[in-house]
């Protein structure tokens, strides 16, 4: 066994010390596109492959990649894991996303579930179901969120520094180039079908983007309180509570307290639209569609 000696010691710390020079030189930013990285990294394996955090202008899509292909916008940047990259990942897909302060991942919508991990940073979630009823929360380093499949959503960073995070998908294949997004339906909708449907002048309706922005640079969004929309579920005895602890659902004293996003019980049937049925397994829908009769859980409450 060696000893280890002075010598060896500034050795390894000059070798620590110019990894730590390549790691904050080489962050994934070309021009005004990308961001830095908040979340933890690994400066001498990016150190072998420069282009693995700036890839070149002419890669796009499903261009193959050793370990993953990053994607730069305005806003941020994301890089994915999938069974493409990692054959043997039948189940599960993965993807890093970093959002800088005001930056925007536009809503959207997938067929897989979502889970995420917050790594740092504060972020701003939104989600809304197809009935219009709407979720909007902050959350930290550490905070979980879970969107089904279906749902539409979006996540903007908040100052000083924006956010990164990880998601997780239920299914190798899921990409992020397979998503779909708002931006994208507007743009191969045609104008008087979108005029027409929003109850909008045709020509109020001419800065919409010809193409997925995918994630842009926004300014950065006013407090929770200015921001969220007036909550339709209140009337439905359903109560939204975000916090850095956690994001839960409250229901009044009708039904018992259920983590957000969790399930409605499957055997719990109440009337609805005058007659008795299951109530919808939608976490955002309450859990009556209401008619106004005197059975509705809040007026129970």
């Amino acid at each position: 066994m060696i000893s280890p000696n002075r010598r060896m010691l500034l050795a390894a710390a000059a070798t620590l010390g110019a990894s730590a020079a390549a790691a904050k030189d080489n962050e994934p930013i070309m021009g005004d596109k990308g961001a830095t990285i908040l979340g933890p990294r690994n400066p001498p394996r990016e150190s072998q492959n420069p282009d693995i955090l700036r890839p070149p202008a002419t890669d796009h899509g499903a261009l193959p990649n050793l370990r993953f292909s990053l994607k730069a916008r305005d806003g941020g940047w994301s890089r994915e894991v999938t069974q493409r990259e990692l054959e043997i990942s039948k189940t599960m897909a993965g993807v890093n996303m970093r959002l800088k302060s005001g930056g925007v991942r536009e809503l959207h919508w997938h067929k897989q579930a979502e889970w995420s991990f917050m790594l740092a940073g504060n972020a701003r979630i939104t989600a809304v179901d197809n009935d219009g009823l709407n979720f909007v929360a902050d959350v930290g380093p550490g905070d979980l969120w879970y969107f089904p499949g279906g749902i539409p959503h979006s996540i903007q960073g908040l100052p000083d520094e924006g956010c990164e995070f990880l998601l997780a998908f239920p299914d190798g294949e899921f990409s992020e180039d397979s998503t779909f997004a708002i931006s994208d339906l507007l743009a191969h909708t045609p104008r008087d079908v979108l005029a027409k449907d929003l109850s909008v002048p045709a020509e109020s309706l001419g800065q919409i983007p010809k193409e997925e922005l995918f994630i842009f640079q926004a300014e950065p969004p006013p407090s929770l309180h200015e921001d969220t929309v007036p909550d339709p579920l209140r009337k439905h005895g359903l109560q939204i509570d975000g916090s850095n602890s956690g994001l839960l659902a409250r229901r009044t004293r009708a039904h018992r307290r259920h983590p957000q996003f969790s399930y409605l019980d499957r055997d719990c049937r109440r009337p609805c639209l005058g007659r008795s049925r299951p109530h919808a397994r939608d976490p955002l829908a309450p859990e009556c569609r209401l008619n106004g009769s005197t059975t509705s859980p809040a007026r129970r409450a």
